[in-house]
């Protein structure tokens, strides 16, 4: 076959001459399936799949397989490989039922596997693990969701997991506490909670850098946790039932929490902020000390500007962040009724204001993001508060709430116009959310 200028002869095939090594990446980026499946292309490719070290088994690669195929091709992939694996990986929840699970897992605990993702089961359904997953002792990634384990079997931990990850349907307070307890290199963890009653937790994890929670985790304690820099809660999902009791009986506590994780760069929270934290307006505990001199970027989701409450702890919050960088508030309320209330409010907004001590400078507050913005009073003293005291602000991004009126939002960024500013720099942007 001639080309422009390039002549390839029939029996030509550059990509069977490349190195072994760039062949394993190509293949890597395949479907499992495919890859298997390029054993087909001729008798040099027969085994060039074999040496692949990350299998990854999920329903993207069984598309249009009856779940019994996609077993007998799982059973026959694993049997056939004669080397390392690394990376194995299994999330397909139609597997949950399979008899051979454990067979597979005891297979890949002997190959010296380093990343393990099993995501097979259903909160109706679990799945319940073998012992043999714990005997990996070179593992650095533990991936598990839908599952339920008895960690307590793994006398000796995981000496090497940096990256742990749970999604958990059922109380499993000692097998939780068991893991984390038993991986001392731990840097990473995300639980995902889901089951009816909280579960309670006393985090011990002195390398501990990076925590995702999601769900009701009211009794979640961090004990030690001494090098944790980022934080992401979430517990938008949590019931109405849960929400409307810690409304009324507040578990957790805004000061106990922040002195736990005193290195904390990153904070963001999604859903009940006040209410998970037990703020009380009168708290005496809410005072100039800083609650964290390392943080710097905090996001608060759903915050609701009708409440002086959790604008009281949102401006505490800024204050008492004497090194934050990047704020990003998205606002929450009932957009009908933001009239009356707020303005019999007002006095209270006016002296957060006007109280705001004057060492209290956010002197590297550098960008502002508030979202879905609907013109009510305190969104306004917020911006106003943040221009007053950000002598190197370069921006305020505001998105306004899809209902705000074109003529409401226009009186409301010539009252922001208005407004003093120490920054020459400071600049504010109305940009239209995606939704």
């Amino acid at each position: 076959m001639e080309g422009e200028g390039v002549c390839y002869s029939a029996g030509n095939d550059m990509i069977s001459e490349l190195p072994q090594c760039i062949i394993g990446i190509i293949l890597s980026k395949m479907p499992i399936i495919d890859a298997v499946r390029t054993s087909l292309l001729s008798t040099s490719w027969r085994y060039k799949w074999l040496a692949l070290t990350d299998l990854v088994f999920d329903d993207k690669s069984f598309d249009a397989m009856t779940t019994e195929k996609v077993d007998d091709f799982i059973t026959k992939t694993l049997f056939l490989h004669n080397g390392l694996i690394h990376k194995f990986a299994l999330s397909s929840w139609e597997l949950s039922s399979s008899p051979n699970i454990d067979q597979w897992l005891l297979f890949v605990s002997r190959k010296d596997v380093r990343e393990l993702v099993v995501e097979i089961g259903e909160s109706e359904k679990l799945c319940h693990l073998p012992s043999c997953i714990f005997s990996c002792k070179n593992l650095t990634k533990l991936v598990l969701s839908g599952c339920a384990f008895d960690a307590r079997s793994n006398l000796n931990g995981f000496p090497c997991l940096k990256d742990l990850e749970l999604e958990v349907s059922w109380n499993g307070k000692e097998e939780i506490e068991w893991l984390i307890s038993t991986s001392p290199l731990l840097e990473s963890f995300k639980l995902m909670y889901f089951h009816s009653d909280s579960v309670e937790l006393a985090l011990h994890a002195q390398n501990l850098q990076r925590l995702y929670l999601e769900g009701d985790i009211s009794n979640i304690s961090l004990v030690c946790t001494p090098l944790l820099v980022n934080v992401f809660v979430d517990v938008s999902t949590v019931e109405d039932e849960t929400f409307a009791s810690l409304r009324y009986h507040p578990k957790g506590d805004f000061y106990t929490f922040f002195e736990s994780i005193p290195k904390l760069e990153r904070l963001a929270w999604r859903g009940f902020f006040v209410w998970f934290l037990g703020i009380h307006d009168k708290s005496p505990r809410l005072s100039s000390e800083a609650i964290n001199e390392h943080l710097k970027f905090i996001q608060i989701d759903d915050v609701d500007f009708g409440c002086s409450k959790e604008v009281r702890i949102l401006i505490h919050m800024i204050r008492n962040s004497p090194n934050l960088q990047h704020l990003v508030v998205s606002c929450y309320g009932d957009f009908a009724a933001q009239g009356s209330a707020i303005q019999e409010q007002e006095p209270f907004v006016e002296s957060l204001y006007d109280n705001f001590p004057a060492f209290s400078t956010l002197s590297k507050l550098k960008t502002v993001e508030l979202i879905d913005v609907s013109g009510r009073t305190y969104e306004g003293y917020l911006i106003k508060l943040v221009l007053a005291h950000s002598p190197n602000l370069e921006v305020v991004k505001i998105s306004p709430e899809r209902r705000f009126t074109k003529d409401k939002r226009y009186g409301f960024f010539i009252d922001l116009l208005s407004y003093g500013r120490v920054s020459a720099k400071a600049s504010i942007i109305f940009a239209e959310r995606a939704y």
